[in-house]
């Protein structure tokens, strides 16, 4: 066991706080894997298709995709900062953080009755560029997974000097300009 938890240690994240935070993400999802969804009709398959809903009708592809979410989300929790880590990281007090939490400046993710701040809103000792306006227009009810894979993933509409797809997050923190990222989402 151990042999498979090393990455997971050598990048400073507990297995235990990881699987605890899957479970927790799954249970606030209510999914659960032995219950059978009702089958769809085509007509309602092509509307959620339509509307950018990924209909995953074969059991083993969504308990596969569940674990997919789940992990991802449960790294995204368990290398967090609490408040009072974000309080020290940015130089501030835990009261500040609060106030950008309540203004939609910095996002956190609710996990067992803790805020906790993903660390990818942040580098350099601040939080990015730019980053208050982008999270107002993806809106305060935007999932976390949504918010994380939108900074993290690289995105064709923003390219760097060779013309390679960059990350909204690399792009906000290589000095790209803010209008082409609100454009994004918008869209997202």
């Amino acid at each position: 066991m151990a042999s498979s938890t090393a990455p997971l240690r050598d990048a400073g994240i507990n297995p235990e706080d990881l699987l605890e935070c899957a479970a927790e993400f799954i249970h606030a999802q209510h999914w659960d894997q032995s219950a059978q969804l009702a089958e769809l009709s085509a007509d309602e398959v092509e509307l959620l298709s339509r509307h950018g809903a990924r209909v995953v009708a074969d059991p083993a592809a969504r308990r596969r995709l569940v674990l997919r979410m789940s992990a991802e989300y449960g790294v995204i929790c368990a290398d967090a900062l609490s408040q009072q880590q974000a309080a020290d990281y940015l130089g501030v007090s835990q009261s500040r953080v609060r106030q950008r939490l309540l203004e939609g400046s910095l996002f956190a993710i609710q996990h067992l009755g803790e805020r906790l701040l993903p660390r990818f809103q942040f580098e350099g000792g601040q939080s990015l560029p730019h980053l208050a306006p982008i999270l107002r227009t993806l809106g305060a009810e935007a999932h976390p997974l949504r918010v994380f894979r939108f900074f993290g993933m690289p995105n064709a509409d923003l390219q760097d000097a060779d013309g390679n797809p960059m990350s909204v997050r690399d792009w906000l923190i290589s000095g790209g300009s803010l209008e082409p990222v609100l454009k994004l989402a918008e869209d997202a």
